[in-house]
C-alpha cells in the first residue's frame, strides 16, 4: 500500500468510528404531577448527536433541553443549569421534573 492509501484508510476508519458512538445522556428526574403528587422517577434519554430527546426531535442548548411528545400535545423542558423542568399538556403545566441528575451513557 502506498502512503496515500494508508492515510485514506486511517481517515475512513476514524470517521466511521466517530459516527458509531454517539454522545448520549440520561437525565433522571423526580416526577411531580400537579394533582397526583410524586410519581415514579422519569428517565429522559438525550442523544446529543442526533438531537433527540426520548426519540423525538429536540432543541438542545447549553442551558436546556426542549421537545414535544404525544403527537405535539405535550411540551417538555429541562433546565440543565437548575436541574428542573416542566411537562405541559395542551399548554397547561401538569407536572414538574425536579432534582434532575445527568449521566453520560455514550462516547
Amino acid at each position: 500500500m502506498t502512503n496515500l492509501q494508508v492515510l485514506l484508510t486511517v481517515a475512513v476508519l476514524a470517521f466511521g468510528a466517530s459516527t458509531v458512538s454517539a454522545e448520549k445522556l440520561e437525565v433522571k428526574c423526580e416526577y411531580w404531577h400537579k394533582r397526583l403528587g410524586q410519581l415514579d422517577d422519569r428517565t429522559n434519554r438525550i442523544d446529543l448527536d442526533a438531537r433527540t430527546c426520548n426519540g423525538q426531535p429536540c432543541t438542545i442548548s447549553d442551558t436546556e433541553f426542549k421537545w414535544q411528545e404525544e403527537a405535539g400535545r405535550a411540551d417538555l423542558r429541562i433546565d440543565r443549569v437548575a436541574g428542573e423542568g416542566t411537562v405541559s399538556y395542551l399548554s397547561d403545566v401538569i407536572a414538574d421534573q425536579k432534582n434532575c441528575k445527568t449521566i453520560k451513557t455514550g462516547r
